[in-house]
């Protein structure tokens, strides 16, 4: 089986770890009697799979999302190349909402369900009532951003997101729909498909780019027109992720009772080549499609979030993905990182909180006029202030739910 692909095949040979870990929670676990006296045994639906090489790949991107908010403020460190685009093109700021939709995609909890092939008991009208519960502190968040914002005269572009959109807006969007196909997201990537060729058209056709770019800002739709019709593309790229990431939780975790244990690792040696196999094919096949789409479409733009922005998001995501694969296998022990973790216990909270202290720091601090120096002082005690408030959180087992 591994034989028959020579190239990756002397990475896996003699590594024993597992690309996964299967985390027991007590707080969702449930423990039931078996057959003989005492022995227990775990429900397979409450199993939650942690794969490693996709929880690094997300706290890394939370930590270049949480150096960038900041560094782009501080001229002499940070490339006006680098900053967000207004109409067309591509740069590093115009990864990040795009990378975190993608990401959440690639980890939503429907995921289990579908690889375990759980039927889902709860109803839509249940989940909307759980997310406007769970989703009430990033409604808070939207809007207090805006509020202070306002209050204290901070510098954003209205071309951003619009009047009163931000970032936290388009989340709550995002997963409001998600709520209302949960009962399709077996066809994730064909609803996201059917989405944005259908978006594309109206971009096209109907006018929408222009009215998105030169439009009057003259009611509360069209203040906000960014934030709302990028939400469309957001909602795209999340579907993908949600494919990708069934695919992915497919290949690493099947349960295989009837094998011994030599013939479980040999299966599972055999799952991860293909994967990584697969991986490459796609890589190749969204490239080439998204310098296609470019030709094809319109360029890629963040601020419309249209089809090559989409496809590229993808591939930047698909990309990374395999690298972290690739090293994670090749690595035959993993040695635990400490702030890694504390990010992963604590991920929106470490965004949430450094939000604010980027606000802190741009209150203090003429950002826009400081030297150089000074600038890469401002930089580290921020990201070692943040990093030490999740830590301290993760020692003292507090999990901050926002």
């Amino acid at each position: 089986m591994i034989d028959e692909s020579p190239i990756v095949r002397p990475f896996w040979i003699g590594n024993e770890r597992k690309a996964y870990n299967v985390i027991a929670n007590k707080k969702i676990i449930h423990l039931i009697k078996g057959e003989k006296k005492g022995e227990e045994k775990e429900k397979p639906e409450n199993v939650i799979i942690n794969i490693q090489f996709i929880t690094n790949q997300r706290a890394l991107l939370l930590v270049a999302t949480v150096v960038s908010i900041l560094a782009v403020d501080f001229p002499l460190i940070f490339p006006r190349r680098l900053c967000k685009t207004e109409e067309f093109g591509i740069s590093l700021m115009d990864v990040g909402v795009g990378s975190v939709m993608f990401s959440s995609g690639l980890t939503q909890r429907k995921i289990r369900d579908l690889v375990l092939s759980k039927e889902v008991q709860s109803t839509i009208m249940k989940d909307l009532l759980a997310l406007f519960k769970g989703s009430f502190f990033i409604f808070l968040l939207a809007f207090g951003r805006f509020i202070l914002h306002r209050e204290i005269d901070y510098h954003s572009h209205v071309t951003e997101w619009g009047v009163h959109w931000n970032f936290y807006a388009t989340i709550y969007v995002v997963n409001l729909a998600l709520v209302l196909l949960q009962n399709y997201l077996k066809w994730s990537l064909p609803i996201a498909l059917a989405l944005m060729v259908a978006y594309e058209f109206a971009i096209v056709r109907f006018g929408l780019r222009e009215y998105v770019f030169y439009g009057p800002r003259t009611d509360w739709v069209s203040a906000n027109r960014e934030g709302i019709v990028s939400s469309v593309g957001y909602l795209a790229v999340c579907l993908v992720g949600i494919e990708f990431g069934r695919s992915i939780y497919r290949y690493i975790y099947e349960e295989s009772p009837n094998q011994s244990e030599e013939e479980r690792e040999m299966t599972q040696r055999d799952r991860e080549v293909r994967l990584f196999n697969k991986m490459i094919g796609l890589c190749m096949m969204f490239w080439g499609a998204f310098f296609l789409s470019e030709d094809v479409f319109d360029k890629s733009s963040r601020r419309l979030c249209n089809m090559a922005y989409v496809i590229w998001m993808v591939c930047l995501n698909l990309t990374d993905l395999l690298l972290f694969y690739f090293t994670d296998r090749i690595m035959p022990r993993y040695e635990t990182n400490l702030v890694i973790e504390a990010i992963n216990y604590n991920q929106l909270f470490y965004f949430f909180f450094s939000s604010l202290m980027t606000g802190l720091v741009n209150l203090l601090v003429w950002t826009l006029y400081e030297d150089a120096i000074p600038s890469y002082g401002y930089m580290f005690i921020y990201l070692y202030g943040v990093a030490m408030i999740v830590v301290v959180l993760k020692a003292l087992r507090l999990r901050i739910k926002i």
